[in-house]
């Protein structure tokens, strides 16, 4: 199917990000929970996310491409539930930080990460949208406060369901934070890359074009 190249009217939107696209986004998301300073803004049991994300890492799941057996001292890793239901449950700390700030070590390199999947498929994602956008790839910048700015390299505008042409180059900003407290949906559907398994999630309207 070849589709025109167009671009958006600027506004605000709600988006589908793509598993590959996710890739960045939950890579700086764990990132602020991977040091000792994480301690002192992030407080385990509290729940600071929607209910319906959920990340584990278990590097022994064969689903994973490139899965581990071994990871520290001969001993099989752990499986670790990094947010559940929205809860932060756990730090992703290295054996050093743990000893330094006397947490539990847990046997886990934390290079694999899954989002866990949802019930939803995504026709019906995309058939729910009235007016929205398709996220398959996207480069740009994170800040401290969570805030991207960047570009769609590839993605697609939906509307009344249906997409209605491809887009590139797209000028846009979100705020990771934010979209995480503001899911709709998660696909069934999952992609692995190696040592990651990211489903489709739709978000509600805090997606800013700004061409």
């Amino acid at each position: 199917m070849n589709l025109a190249i167009k671009q958006p009217v600027e506004k605000m939107y709600s988006f589908i990000l793509a598993p590959n696209a996710l890739n960045n986004i939950i890579g700086f998301l764990l990132s602020n929970f991977s040091h000792a300073e994480s301690l002192k803004t992030w407080d385990l049991n509290k729940k600071y996310f929607d209910e319906k994300l959920t990340i584990i890492s278990n590097p022994s799941d064969n689903r994973h491409v490139l899965f581990d057996q071994i990871v520290n001292k001969g001993i099989a890793p752990e499986e670790v539930f990094i947010i559940e239901n929205g809860i932060l449950k756990n730090y992703l700390l290295d054996e050093n930080d743990s000893d330094t700030l006397h947490i539990p070590y847990l046997n886990n390199s934390f290079t694999h990460r899954e989002v866990q999947q949802g019930f939803s498929s995504l026709d019906d994602m995309v058939a729910s949208c009235s007016e929205s956008i398709l996220i398959i790839e996207m480069h740009g910048e994170f800040d401290p406060t969570g805030s991207f700015s960047g570009i769609i390299k590839q993605g697609y505008f939906i509307k009344d369901g249906k997409i209605h042409y491809s887009l590139t180059n797209v000028t846009i900003s979100l705020n990771v934070f934010d979209i995480f407290n503001a899911i709709i949906d998660i696909s069934k559907e999952t992609v692995s890359f190696g040592t990651k398994i990211f489903p489709y999630i739709k978000f509600n309207e805090l997606l800013l074009v700004t061409n």
